[in-house]
């Protein structure tokens, strides 16, 4: 087998544009340049800002996706079990025999909206650059959902967050289909990129009927309006056809 000893250009020593060239037991050797393919990772992003890799070396893309997507999808499962994630998502799960877990659908179904939701993928998160929250579903199914929100508004001094809807139906809603409110309070992530924001509301208790067009659930009291994304979706009374899609937007 032949090995590569020289060039007329000399030998190549470390890294130069998309080569890489050094010795091995006294044989030179060069070969293409291969970047990580994991360059979104939390630890780079650190080696990244202290200076001490470049930025090529690192992709904000991959970062976002992975934190400001994934993980917050994922964390909000786990943290919501019992009061999402079972009654609605493993109930759907359930009725079109997916063959997935309720936390998979759950991110598998919002993953995608959230991620085309960030403005600047390729940039660092903040408070202008980040998912937009309305799009996030939590609750997904066959059973129609609202046509629009008519008001979504947040009482600073008591937590209360009013929700009307239009309660007009043309497909398989009924008027006594069950109304449920949930709120997320932003921000996404903390200075750690953990998730920060907090899931306000429950798939198990009902705030009344579609046909009643308005529900109140109370939340924290103190919070910013528009940090607070409320939602509304409704469940058959018999629980044959399961759980709406969720319709959401931002309090005011």
């Amino acid at each position: 087998m032949a090995k590569y000893i020289g060039s007329p250009w000399g030998y190549l020593r470390g890294k130069l544009n998309d080569a890489v060239g050094g010795v091995w037991k006294g044989i030179e050797w060069t070969r293409v340049r291969v970047l990580p393919r994991q360059r979104g990772t939390i630890d780079l992003w650190r080696r990244m800002m202290a200076g001490r890799i470049r930025p090529l070396l690192f992709s904000y893309k991959q970062f976002n996706i992975r934190r400001l997507v994934f993980q917050l999808l994922g964390w909000l499962g786990r943290a919501n079990l019992e009061c999402l994630m079972y009654p609605v998502w493993q109930r759907l799960c359930d009725l079109r025999k997916y063959k997935l877990t309720h936390i998979n659908l759950f991110v598998l179904r919002n993953a995608p909206a959230l991620w085309a939701s960030i403005p600047n993928k390729d940039q660092i998160y903040s408070i202008t650059n980040k998912p937009n929250m309305d799009f996030m579903l939590v609750s997904d199914g066959d059973l129609e959902p609202t046509p629009s929100i008519t008001g979504c508004t947040y009482n600073p001094a008591t937590g209360a967050l009013t929700i009307t809807w239009d309660a007009t139906h043309v497909k398989n809603g009924t008027d006594t289909d069950l109304a449920y409110i949930m709120a997320y309070v932003e921000p996404v992530v903390d200075i750690s990129w953990r998730p920060e924001g907090y899931l306000y509301g429950t798939a198990l208790t009902s705030v009344g009927t579609r046909v009643a067009g308005t529900g109140t659930i109370t939340i924290a009291a103190g919070l910013t309006p528009s940090a607070i994304h409320g939602y509304v979706f409704f469940r058959d009374a018999a629980n044959l056809i399961g759980y709406s899609p969720s319709v959401a937007a931002t309090a005011t």
